[in-house]
């Protein structure tokens, strides 16, 4: 007759098997915060490049003059805020001649400084000036966008 109350010494001990889900859950835990770091360096970096290729754009607008409509813009600005940035064609009275975008970045999870830059067509100068882009998720994450007097955009680890 067999014994259904004796010990059988196949399988896992309950200690084995919290051992095993506690191994599981911090090698989860570290491999999420890395992913959130490389999620923080690519929103940064997307951005950084997304604000440089629209100043050059700006910047290219000013030295082809840019028809709005049925006027020429003589004034080309760039205008970064917190969560975006905007761009405004403006006559040769300071009016504004529509053409230009708003952007918004706030999705983005990014901090950018405020900055102004004009350019002057038919040359593109402008002032010496920097964007500062930041993550919201890593503060430690930046990068710089960097505007030279003579219109230079370079982008940067800052």
């Amino acid at each position: 007759m067999k014994n259904i109350f004796a010990k059988n010494s196949s399988g896992f001990s309950l200690v084995e098997l919290l051992v095993v889900i506690a191994i599981t859950f911090i090698m989860t835990g570290v491999l999420f915060a890395n992913d959130n770091k490389k999620k923080a360096t690519a929103d940064v970096e997307s951005v950084a490049r997304q604000i440089a290729t629209q100043i050059r754009a700006v910047q290219n607008d000013a030295l082809t003059g840019k028809r709005i409509g049925d006027e020429y813009a003589k004034t080309y600005t760039f205008s970064s805020y917190v969560t975006g940035y905007s761009t405004s064609y403006l006559n040769s009275g300071g009016a504004d001649i529509g053409g230009g975008l708003a952007i918004d970045l706030s999705k983005k999870r990014v901090a950018i400084t405020a900055n102004n830059f004009s350019f002057i067509s038919p040359f593109a100068y402008t002032s010496l000036g920097t964007i500062t882009i930041t993550s919201s998720l890593d503060g430690a994450v930046k990068m710089c966008v960097d505007v030279t007097t003579k219109g230079d955009v370079t982008e940067r680890k800052c």
